[in-house]
C-alpha cells in the first residue's frame, strides 16, 4: 500500500483536490459576473485532463508497457467521476450533472492520450 501510494502521490493528490473542489459550498453570490458558455463543463474538463496524464505519467514506474494499461486508466478516472456526482448528489448544495460525467470521460481521455502521445510515443521515436 505504502509503494502504491508513493508512485502515484501526484495523482491521488489531485485526486483529492477534485474531491474537495467538488463537495465544497461555492458563494453564488459574486461581485464577478463571468458570463462564459459551459465554463462548468470546462473546468470539468480541465480537472480529469490533468488527472488522467498523472495517472498515465505515473503508471510507467509499474510497467514498460504502459498503453496495454490505458482503457483500465480511462475506466478508473471515469469511475472516480461517477463517483463524485454521487456525492454531489447527496449534498444539497451541489447538484447531479450527467454533462460533468461527459466532460470528466473526455478530459481524462484527452489527458491519457496527451501523455501518451507527447511523451511515450516521442520518446519511442528517439530511440528508433
Amino acid at each position: 500500500m505504502k509503494t502504491f501510494i508513493l508512485l502515484f502521490k501526484f495523482s491521488l493528490i489531485w485526486a483529492l483536490l477534485i474531491l474537495i473542489a467538488c463537495t465544497c459550498r461555492v458563494q453564488t453570490d459574486s461581485d464577478i459576473d463571468l458570463d462564459i458558455p459551459f465554463l462548468d463543463k470546462i473546468v470539468h474538463f480541465g480537472m480529469y485532463l490533468i488527472l488522467g496524464a498523472l495517472v498515465t505519467y505515473e503508471f510507467r514506474y509499474i510497467t514498460k508497457y504502459y498503453f496495454k494499461y490505458l482503457v483500465k486508466i480511462l475506466i478508473i478516472c471515469v469511475l472516480y467521476g461517477i463517483f463524485i456526482e454521487v456525492v454531489q448528489y447527496f449534498l444539497p448544495w451541489r447538484g447531479f450533472e450527467f454533462a460533468d460525467m461527459i466532460a470528466d470521460g473526455l478530459g481524462a481521455a484527452a489527458g491519457i492520450y496527451g501523455i501518451k502521445w507527447l511523451i511515450f510515443d516521442k520518446i519511442q521515436d528517439k530511440r528508433d
